[in-house]
Order: C-alpha cells, then sequence, then structure tokens
C-alpha cells in the first residue's frame, strides 16, 4: 500500500519556495511553510501518545486495533493494543502445547494444494491489515465542533470585540447558514423563523429617480411603474409606485425627463443603507431556508416548522425582488470605454462601458457586478438593460498579469477575480478577456508546498482562497470542460450554461455521450484538489471547531464558510471526469458519480456547493425552478 493512500503524506522539500532575492516577503514566506511543516507527517510515524490525542480530539477515527510501530507497553495499553488482558490471548500452558504440537507434524507431508490455501489466506489476512490502516491513519473532518461553532454565532450573544461587525449581520447570517448545510446541520425550523425575521428587518426601502426613456423601454418597470400595474393591487410583491412623486414627470441636469419609483435593498443591520454586500448575503441565506421547503417528494421532508420558514423566505423574496430590481437599476454606472480601437465610427452607447455601485454614492467595483448579477440570476431579474455594457467594464478590469482587479487598473486579486470570472460566466461571455492568460494566473496561486491558494502574487497562503481561487478556477474549468465537450463532437463550441455546476447528472449524461463517440476523458480541475483538500483538513482545522486563515490563525466564521466552500469545490466539481490521484474516492454503486475525498470518507464527504452561487446545488436549483418557472440545469 503507497503512502499516496494515507490521509497524510510527507511532503517533499523540493517543493517549497526558492528566490533569487532574499527579503522580507521571501522569509514570511519561509515562515509559513515552517508553520505548515508540523502538519505534513507520515502518521504512521508518530508515537503512539500523540495518535491517541489525535484521536481524542477527533481528527482520527477512534480504534482499538491501530497499526503502530511501538515497542512502548504504556503507549500500546493506551492504544488499547496490548493483549495481555484478551479473552483471545494463550496461556502458558496452552502456548507450549502448540508449540508441542508443531514440532510433531511434519511438514514436508503438506499437499501443495494445503500450502497454496495458506498462502491465500495469509495474503487475505494482510490485504485486511493494510485496509484497516488506511481507514485508522486518515484525517477527519470535526464536522459537530464545526457546527457547534457556527451555531452559536447565529442564536448566542457575541463577545464585545465583535461590534465591528455589526454592518455584517446578513453576512454572519450567510456564512454560518452556508458553513451548516454543506454539513448537514442546519438548525431547527422556530430558530430559521427568526432568521428571516432578522433578514427582513435589515430591509431599507428608498426612493429612486431614474430616466422616464428607461423606464419605459425597461421589461420590468415599464410593466410595474403605472398606477394601473398589477403590483399596485395584489399582496404578493411591493409595488415600486409612488402616486405622488410619480403622476408627473420631472427634468434631471441633463434636460432628460426622470421620474421617482420605490426601490430598496438589504443593509448590514436594521437602520443602515442598502448595500450590495449585505444585500448578496441576505439572498443568500433566504435562498438556503426557501429551499428546504422545495425538496422534491423523493427527498427526506423537514418538519412543520422548517416549511414555515422557507414559506416566510421565499415570500420575502418575491415580495422585495421588484424594489430590488429598481435599486439595481439605479446602481449602474456609465463610463467611457477603455480601449485603443478607434472610436470615431462608435456610437455614444457603443463607446460606454457600465460598473455598478456598491450602494449610493459609493465605490464602483466587480464585486458590485458580480453580487447584483448573482441576486438577479436567482430572482430571474437579468435585462437587457440591466446588463449593456458590463461584460466590458468586467474586462477592463482584467490586468496584466491575468487575473482581475477590483476596478481596472489595479492589481490582480483572488476575490476581485472570482467576482470577475463568475460574473462573466452569469452573463455567459467570455469574448472579452484573455482566458488563457486567467487560467495561468489562477494555476499559480495554489502553493505548491501548502497546497492551498494566496490571493495575490507573491502573497502568503490563506484558506478562504480554497473557494476564492478554487471556485474562480472550477467556473474557468467549466468553460474548458464545454468547448473540448463541443470540439470532440466536432459541433461548434459555446460557453457552458448560465447555471451550469460542473455536479450531477448534466455531466454524467454529456460525459458518456462525449466518450461514446470521441473517446476521450473530458477536462478536469485545473488545480490539485487532493493538496487543496490536505491543507484545508490539516492546517485549516481548529481542533476546538471553526476554519482558519492558517495554523498561526484564529479560527473565525468567514475562514469556516470559504474553507468549507472550497472543500466542497474540491471533492464535487468535474469530479466525475478526472483520474483519482491519491484521494480516496466515494462511489455509490455508481461509476460514472465520483467525489474526490481526502481522507476519511465517512467524515469528510459535505454537500455541493454551487461554483457560481455559494449555495448547495439543491438550493439554487430549486430557487432558479420557482423563479424561472421551468426546469433548470444544475
Amino acid at each position: 500500500m503507497s503512502d499516496s493512500h494515507y490521509a497524510t503524506t510527507i511532503t517533499n522539500e523540493s517543493d517549497r519556495c526558492r528566490f533569487l532575492v532574499e527579503s522580507e516577503t521571501s522569509q514570511l514566506q519561509t515562515d509559513t511553510e515552517d508553520e505548515c511543516a508540523p502538519f505534513f507527517v507520515s502518521l504512521q510515524d508518530l508515537p503512539a501518545d500523540q495518535l491517541l490525542h489525535l484521536q481524542q480530539v477527533g481528527l482520527l477515527p477512534p480504534s482499538s486495533k491501530q497499526q503502530v510501530n511501538t515497542n512502548s507497553a504504556k503507549a500500546r495499553q493506551l492504544l488499547g493494543l496490548d493483549e495481555s488482558s484478551s479473552s483471545s490471548s494463550l496461556s502458558a500452558a496452552e502456548e507450549e502445547d502448540v508449540v508441542g504440537l508443531e514440532e510433531t507434524v511434519d511438514v514436508s507431508v503438506l499437499s501443495l494444494e494445503e500450502k497454496d490455501m495458506d498462502a491465500e489466506a495469509e495474503e487475505e489476512e494482510t490485504k485486511v491489515d493494510d485496509d484497516d490502516s488506511v481507514y485508522y491513519y486518515q484525517v477527519c473532518l470535526l464536522r459537530e465542533k464545526h457546527a457547534a461553532f457556527v451555531t452559536r454565532a447565529l442564536f448566542a450573544p457575541l463577545p464585545a470585540g465583535y461590534v465591528s461587525l455589526d454592518s455584517s449581520r446578513p453576512w454572519i447570517i450567510y456564512w454560518c447558514l452556508h458553513s451548516l448545510d454543506l454539513l448537514d446541520r442546519l438548525p431547527p425550523g422556530t430558530k430559521l423563523q427568526g432568521v428571516v425575521h432578522t433578514l427582513q428587518a435589515c430591509w431599507t426601502s428608498t426612493t429612486v429617480t431614474l430616466d422616464t426613456c428607461l423606464v419605459q423601454r425597461d421589461p420590468f418597470l415599464s410593466l410595474h411603474s403605472h398606477p394601473n400595474s398589477d403590483t399596485t393591487t395584489t399582496t404578493d410583491m411591493d409595488s415600486i409606485w409612488i402616486p405622488d412623486a410619480s403622476s408627473s414627470s420631472s427634468s434631471s441636469s441633463s434636460g432628460r425627463d426622470t421620474m421617482q419609483l420605490r426601490g430598496g435593498g438589504f443593509g448590514g443591520g436594521i437602520g443602515q443603507m442598502a448595500h450590495c454586500a449585505p444585500g448578496y448575503a441576505a439572498v443568500l441565506a433566504l435562498c438556503i431556508i426557501a429551499g428546504l421547503g422545495l425538496r422534491d417528494k423523493g427527498e427526506e421532508s423537514c418538519d412543520e416548522e422548517t416549511k414555515e420558514a422557507a414559506v416566510m423566505a421565499l415570500a420575502l423574496l418575491k415580495r422585495k425582488r421588484l424594489q430590488l430590481y429598481v435599486w439595481f437599476i439605479s446602481l449602474r454606472h456609465t463610463m467611457p470605454r477603455l480601449t485603443t480601437a478607434t472610436t470615431t465610427m462608435m456610437t455614444e452607447e457603443e463607446n460606454t462601458m457600465t460598473g455598478f455601485r456598491m450602494h449610493h454614492d459609493g465605490e464602483i467595483d466587480v464585486r458590485a457586478s458580480y453580487c447584483i448579477l448573482c441576486m438577479t440570476t436567482l430572482l430571474n431579474l437579468t435585462t437587457e438593460p440591466l446588463t449593456e455594457g458590463v461584460v466590458e467594464y468586467i474586462a477592463a478590469c482584467q490586468t496584466h498579469e491575468g487575473g482581475f482587479g477590483g476596478e481596472p487598473h489595479t492589481e490582480a486579486h483572488g476575490g476581485y477575480t472570482y467576482c470577475a470570472v463568475a460574473a462573466l460566466k452569469l452573463l455567459n461571455d467570455y469574448n472579452h478577456v484573455d482566458v488563457p492568460s486567467l487560467t495561468g494566473w489562477l494555476a499559480r496561486r495554489q502553493m505548491s508546498y501548502e497546497g492551498g491558494f494566496s490571493g495575490r502574487c507573491n502573497k502568503l497562503v490563506d484558506g478562504c482562497y480554497s473557494f476564492w481561487q478554487g471556485a474562480g478556477m472550477a467556473v474557468l474549468d467549466l468553460l474548458y470542460d464545454k468547448q473540448q465537450h463541443h470540439s470532440s463532437l466536432g459541433e461548434q463550441t459555446t460557453g457552458p450554461h448560465p447555471f451550469d455546476s460542473g455536479v450531477g447528472e448534466e455531466n454524467e449524461s454529456s460525459s458518456s455521450l462525449m466518450d461514446e463517440k470521441a473517446g476521450s476523458k473530458r477536462a478536469g480541475l485545473l488545480f490539485d484538489r487532493t493538496l487543496l483538500q490536505r491543507y484545508i483538513l490539516l492546517c485549516a482545522q481548529d481542533v476546538n471547531g471553526g476554519l482558519r486563515d492558517k495554523p498561526s490563525k484564529p479560527r473565525d466564521f468567514y475562514h469556516t464558510c470559504y474553507n468549507l466552500s472550497g472543500l466542497s469545490i474540491a471533492q464535487h466539481v468535474l469530479s466525475s471526469h478526472e483520474s483519482n490521484t491519491g484521494s480516496m474516492e466515494k462511489n455509490d454503486d455508481n461509476e460514472d458519480d465520483k467525489t474526490f475525498v481526502y481522507g476519511n470518507v465517512e467524515t469528510n464527504l459535505i454537500g455541493a456547493t454551487h461554483p457560481c452561487f455559494n449555495i448547495r446545488i439543491e438550493r439554487s436549483t430549486d430557487i432558479l425552478n420557482v423563479f424561472h418557472k421551468k426546469e433548470t440545469q444544475t
């Protein structure tokens, strides 16, 4: 049995970073590698008392028959390996009888058949022992401890130091709910109802002034911005009509006719201004809860309290979606396009690009573009007037390195790159960006020694980038996967469907079709999914619950959420198209439905998250089905 089958393998020292010039940055990298090095050890070589400690904290499965090399009677007793008190052990007299019997037997009279049977039995016994060794040396995900850590954040008072996160209440709710959903440890329905009430209290209404011509050509606003619209007489969707303000048009400073409509969004807390970031978190949290009440008949049903919470969450989304759309439109900001091409033949609209503000009078960056597109896709609000010029703005944020900055002419960053890549996928348009350069930048962010990702060039590994960089690469890999699929079938290459996740039946059916016609394997993830899972499980787990940036950093809700999300991406996305490279497989009687799980499969396999929405596949699929009124791909 090779070392690659064990949960911990000794990392090759040649994987450490080497530098042409020593600097403070290179010293920090060396220190980080030294910090992680103690976690990359061979468990078989650890003393028995250390193995016992790992069992006690839950990082190794409990066992009374662990195969360890130890001559210490105390260590053997600690691990339950001392057989002196075993009922199956032989007494001295019995041992003498056995020896005497063996001496009286003439082995030469044994037939060749009997010798072969003995050899086969011995080989089978050795195989069983090896399998036991594989299992008992596999590192475990501390599911219950992580669940307890984030559950306390939802329903127990937080320490005084968390006052700095007072404007991030929807974020805390989302981080914790998503973590619990991936761990299959969601709280009871009565608690979820309280979550919905809290998010509803974070809603902030606002009056928005828009150009009349924009309102008239918008497919949503033109239907609901007058007194005879359906929303003025129904209660399932809050009206955007403001009678006093909308009864007459006024002229803006630019000379255009304008009208006022009612919009709104979620703020970071009660009474705080509407903001794209906590709004994104609030919508995702509501989708998680709403999805619990939309399960198929074949799935495990939830209790009545949970169903009531799901109904409340879905009703809130339906009621606020139109006002959200008005607010999104008001956050659009058009600016001159950055291009070296001749623009004299372009119209004014063709020579512009559009970004979004994070809030009224706020900053413009790709975070806002992604957050808004994520929400509009889930709630079926994506329209041409909303997205016109957005692709061009996102493309302008790509740097010479290949990644994306928050805005044009800034440094490439993992978080902004994810926002850009996911937004482009939701728009299904990669035609304006340098995809090969982007792929290279993302691939270089995985650290060769630690196995996790860094956020920028010459920066240190950080557990949260397990998702930001890992999911960014996964989204990009879906493009390569789709291109390879169509190319092998002799079809015209198209981008991936905006709802594609790389998980589930979609991959199985298309993979079997391509294998039949082309006889080749499809693309997998372009990062080492085994090394990433190893970093999360060995370096990012806090033994008291929660996950962290790196071993020297404290645990927190943010890193718990995005470490688990990255773990899910590594286990599930495009996993059925990739060969096994040493990690453990889980295959439930379906050769095409594989997940790649590092360490103990029973404890480490978590739910599959959507790489664009970052909520469980089941939740995103159900919400898309509700608001798009048709079956969608997962």
